[in-house]
């Protein structure tokens, strides 16, 4: 049997309150791979599948309480509009096919944001990405919207790119390995680096904070006593 070690799941993901599973967003909850904060520094086998049944359960009941409650808000047409040209500014264009930069995501990704990082090949990588971004709108798509791959995968390496440098920032700003996060420029666990990094679109720019990690409250404390 051939073993070797992959990526296969994300620790990361959107904010979420540990009790409701909302987001700052209202009306939007997560659970599941999609939710942070959930598994810490590493996650231990077998728990994604009791993360999704736990969560998954409680996202639901609290997505159908919020929504017994609502009234129907009216659409914004103009934010509809907007978001429909962007996704649809490829098409008729003869240019570069998305799924050749989804690629070359994917290996810049692998060779230099793998499991052994340093701040050399991090840097590599931002730099490599922040060019690929400017390769974007040379984006070219043929065909309609019904079941068309490429329009799928131009779509996706959009959302992939902003993710690859969420990910790649806050490894530059974890000075320090720390579970599944390995550094072999600081191969040590260092308690000024004990907390979460918290990523936030502000001005058209990626910023990242790091907050203390709250202590145990809520749900942990339900279980314990149960």
């Amino acid at each position: 049997m051939e073993v070797a070690p992959t990526a296969h799941y994300t620790m990361g993901g959107i904010r979420v309150d540990a009790d409701t599973c909302s987001t700052k967003i209202k009306g939007l909850y997560a659970a599941g791979e999609v939710a942070g904060g959930v598994h810490g520094a590493n996650r231990l086998g077998g728990n994604s599948l009791i993360d999704i049944l736990v969560f998954g359960k409680i996202a639901g009941k609290e997505a159908a309480k919020y929504a017994k409650k609502i009234k129907l808000e009216k659409i914004n047409n103009s934010k509809i509009k907007k978001e429909e040209k962007r996704l649809k500014m490829p098409f008729g264009k003869k240019g570069i096919r998305p799924e050749k930069l989804k690629e070359e995501l994917q290996q810049i990704m692998w060779e230099d944001v793998g499991i052994i990082r340093n701040e050399k090949k991090l840097k590599k990588a931002l730099k490599e990405i922040n060019n690929l971004e400017k390769e974007l709108d040379k984006i070219g798509i043929s065909g309609n919207l019904q079941y068309n791959h490429s329009w799928m995968s131009y779509i996706d390496i959009c959302n992939m790119i902003i993710v690859a440098k969420l990910v790649i920032e806050s490894a530059l700003m974890r000075k320090e390995s720390r579970g599944a996060h390995y550094r072999d420029d600081y191969p040590k666990t260092n308690e000024k680096y004990k907390f979460n990094i918290i990523c936030k679109k502000a001005n058209n720019k990626l910023k990242l904070n790091a907050i203390k990690v709250p202590k145990y409250t809520g749900i942990a404390i339900k279980c314990q006593e149960k």
